[in-house]
């Protein structure tokens, strides 16, 4: 009997003893760090997506806009400026027109104008979408959107 006493011992034995999981421990604590890091960096880049800079298409805006007209408020012009006295009609060219809240701005010879300014002796009348009226030696000259 005590050849099985002492086979009895040695198993008792062994299974109070510890047994080696620190590597299987390291391990998962090692896949849990690296996981953590990729839903941070996941995280990261939605947020970044969401609350970062638009990115509009530059065919987005060119589908829009028939001409490219600076959305910036004209240089003061002096709109009291006496009418010359040349007869010869000014050769005008509208390229296009805007507006920004209710005052209408036109391109005229590469050059922004408003209603009153003057643009080689002619004063601007009336700006609409679809044209712009000046007057030239009491005439009307009506120059006609060349987008529309």
């Amino acid at each position: 009997m005590s050849i099985i006493y002492d086979a009895l011992k040695k198993l008792e034995k062994n299974e109070n003893t510890p047994k080696a999981t620190g590597p299987k421990k390291n391990n998962k604590q090692v896949l849990i760090f690296i996981l953590i890091i990729l839903i941070a960096l996941f995280s990261f880049k939605i947020a970044s997506n969401l609350f970062g800079k638009p990115k509009v298409k530059p065919s987005a805006i060119l589908a829009t806009a028939t001409s490219y007209v600076p959305l910036t408020p004209p240089s003061p012009v002096n709109s009291e400026e006496e009418l010359p006295v040349n007869l010869t009609e000014p050769k005008l060219v509208l390229s296009g027109s805007y507006f920004q809240g209710d005052e209408g701005y036109a391109l005229i010879n590469n050059r922004i104008v408003k209603t009153g300014d003057i643009i080689q002796g002619a004063r601007v009348k009336e700006i609409n979408l679809e044209k712009v009226a000046l007057e030239f030696d009491g005439r009307i000259i009506s120059l006609t959107n060349a987008g529309r």
